[in-house]
């Protein structure tokens, strides 16, 4: 597969990559909850570089304390 053919199908696959974190579910809504906080915490005022970050998810939450950060 070409780079443009990689990333149009990684695109298009997103959402359905999202879905894995079960948000409609309300146990596991909570526990991912918790996961954000702990996750705020550890990285909070460090760089950080995020390997595979796929869909970017806890990407965006870490940009959210962290110092520096690059995906």
């Amino acid at each position: 597969m070409a780079d443009r053919e990689l990333i149009d199908y990684y695109r298009a696959r997103a959402a359905e990559y999202e879905q894995a974190y079960y948000r409609h579910m309300p146990a596991r809504r909570r526990e991912i909850d918790d996961q954000v906080e702990d996750l705020r915490e550890l990285v909070r005022g460090k760089d950080i570089l995020d390997l595979a970050c796929g869909t970017g998810y806890w990407t965006q939450i870490m940009s959210r304390t962290a110092r520096f950060i690059a995906a």
